[in-house]
């Protein structure tokens, strides 16, 4: 298989959280600590989280070992600017040939979805990317191959990798996921109706 590495990015506050959102309770954790420990246990590399806001106190709360931490400072232009920044981080190791992009606010990503989205990329002919589609919704976690880093820099702020692969087809493959979309944690309320108690 590729060399393939996650790429968490736990930029964004989010609203209305009285804290961080990542430091937010998930049963006996955190919101980023619980989407960390099942991304250790992908058949991924362990590669970066991005940070931004609150940055400095997820140092101190969240055992972040053994991704690389990269602070993005710019995270208030939007998740483009920490993924560039990843991207940018990440090119300078040849060994890296794709990236498994993954939202720190998604806690819940269905079984199987990361195994199916690698073997649709290892597939003969595959394009750059593999893009889960759940129920008709494409979604995350994104795989994007290096050879479309290029095009993900020369995106401007209003721009996502999202709007990329829709506009262009033939760089994404999809794999039919039968689940709804993974739901993102962006409000205490969103958290309250699906994290489990202690």
């Amino acid at each position: 298989m590729t060399s393939i590495v996650s790429v968490v990015i736990a930029a964004q506050p989010g609203r209305g959280f009285t804290s961080s959102r990542w430091t937010s309770t998930w049963g006996d954790t955190t919101l980023l600590g619980h989407v960390l420990a099942e991304v250790r246990a992908w058949p991924v590399a362990p590669g970066l989280v991005v940070l931004g806001a609150d940055a400095e106190e997820l140092l101190d709360a969240i055992d972040l070992e053994p991704f690389s931490i990269l602070i993005d400072p710019e995270w208030a232009d939007g998740e483009l600017s920490s993924l560039q920044a990843a991207l940018d981080y990440l090119q300078r190791d040849d060994a890296v040939e794709a990236i498994l992009l993954v939202s720190g606010d998604m806690p819940i990503v269905p079984a199987g979805t990361v195994e199916a989205l690698l073997a649709a990329y290892d597939a003969p002919g595959a394009p750059p990317a593999v893009v889960p589609k759940y129920r008709y919704a494409r979604g995350r976690p994104l795989l994007i191959g290096r050879d479309l880093w290029p095009r993900l820099f020369g995106l401007g702020g209003g721009s996502s990798v999202e709007a990329v692969l829709a506009t262009h087809g033939a760089l994404a493959a999809e794999v039919w996921i039968d689940h709804l979309p993974p739901i993102v944690i962006a409000s205490p309320e969103d958290r309250d109706r699906v994290a489990p108690r202690r």
